[in-house]
């Protein structure tokens, strides 16, 4: 009975260390407001393929943040083409910030599930969950 126990024990400590990705079930987090200074999109024929589909930098201050999302880094945060197209639109523009919503991800990544894109004066004022 006890190497039953021990045997179920070990399984479910698996399931939940290797199955379940990370983040699941959590509540999103939300990341400090910044301007968005990169984007990149990773296409198939690039080396880095199996391991997201895109990333983007913001300038928090005088740092920079990365957010990604896809693939092994983040499996199942993928973020749509057209949400894609809007960060693209904001991409360098100084009046607007993007309020980023991630979950962690593999390897230490922030894992982009959705953003907020306002004009920087306005930032403050946008209700936080």
């Amino acid at each position: 009975m006890a190497l039953l126990r021990l045997v179920s024990a070990a399984f479910a400590a698996f399931f939940f260390a290797v199955l379940v990705p990370a983040g699941a079930g959590a509540e999103d987090f939300v990341g400090e407001a910044g301007r968005l200074v990169a984007f990149r999109s990773v296409g198939d024929a690039s080396d880095e393929w199996d391991l997201l589909r895109g990333e983007i930098h913001l300038q928090v201050g005088t740092q920079l943040q990365a957010y990604r999302w896809g693939r092994a880094f983040c499996p199942g945060k993928d973020l749509t083409e057209a949400q894609e197209a809007r960060l693209q639109r904001a991409l360098g523009d100084r009046r607007l910030v993007v309020i980023p919503y991630y979950k962690n991800g593999q390897g230490g990544s922030r894992c982009l599930v959705h953003f907020v894109i306002t004009e920087r004066r306005l930032a403050d004022s946008i209700p936080l969950p």
